[in-house]
Order: structure tokens, then sequence, then C-alpha cells
């Protein structure tokens, strides 16, 4: 990073952004689409999540073009895959059975037990809610999009 940073490396502020090479990025995007080409979301009527996921698996291959031939503003990209994470999520919760979201919140309760007496209403709440998505997602073979994930 500190390469990056300061410019060493050798390669052109145009391939690295930030200490990531787009190279990299497009790769981390592609692979997702791949993911969720493969996801299994359950189906509901009224709900096509299986064709969000194909859209959104569509959208990241554009998105990963157009990073290889453009520099991208990495906010702007985060923002873009946050909103489609969301939206991947609220489907897969309209979708999900009550009584499989009560079974991952009672899972959740029983894990943060230990840590509940230090923590806020809020931050149990937020952890809750983390927790039950992250849940969602890997029980459908659904990726997390963001950069934050990139590995």
């Amino acid at each position: 990073m500190k390469e990056a940073a300061v410019g060493a490396g050798g390669e052109s502020p145009r391939e690295k952004t930030a200490g990531f090479e787009m190279g990299q990025i497009a790769a981390f995007l592609r692979g997702n689409a791949e993911r969720l080409e493969k996801a299994k979301p359950p189906e509901r009527e009224g709900f096509a999540t299986g064709a969000l996921a194909r859209e959104s698996a569509r959208a990241l291959r554009e998105i990963a073009d157009d990073v290889e031939l453009k520099q991208p503003r990495l906010e702007d990209l985060e923002r873009r895959l946050t909103i489609m994470e969301e939206k991947l999520f609220a489907a897969l919760l309209a979708v999900t059975p009550d009584s499989d979201l009560v079974a991952v919140r009672t899972e959740a309760d029983r894990d943060i037990a230990p840590y509940r007496r230090n923590m806020t209403a809020a931050q149990v709440e937020q952890l809750h809610k983390q927790y039950v998505h992250k849940r969602l997602l890997e029980r459908c073979g659904v990726p997390r999009l963001s950069l934050f994930y990139m590995h």
C-alpha cells in the first residue's frame, strides 16, 4: 500500500487506485457474477429472486468491462455494489419463510449472548441485522459484492 501511495511499483495510475489494481477488481466482479449465476435463491410467487440474481450478474460483468476500460472512482463503484447487494438481500428476505428467519435470529441470539451486556441496544440490533444478512446470503450461495470482501 505504501508503494501505491507514492506511485512506486511500475504501474500507471490508471492501473492502480488506492492500492487496488483494476485487473483484480475486474476479476473479483466477474467471479461474483459467476457465483450469482450458480446461486440458488429461493423463489416465491411474485418475487423473481433468480431473475434479480441473473440481472445482477450481467451488471457485474458490465461493470468489470468498464473497470478495465477506464479508471472508476472507487467510491462510486462501492456505492453501486452496495445497492446491488441490498436489493438481493431484500429479495431474499422477502422470500425466506418466517420460520427460517426466526431460526437464524435465534442462532444469532445464542452467539451474541456472551457479549450482549457490553453492547447498546442499537449495537445488538445492528449485529442481528448483519448476522441475518450473512446467513441468508450464505444459504443461497450469493456472494458479498462489496470491495471490502475482495481477497
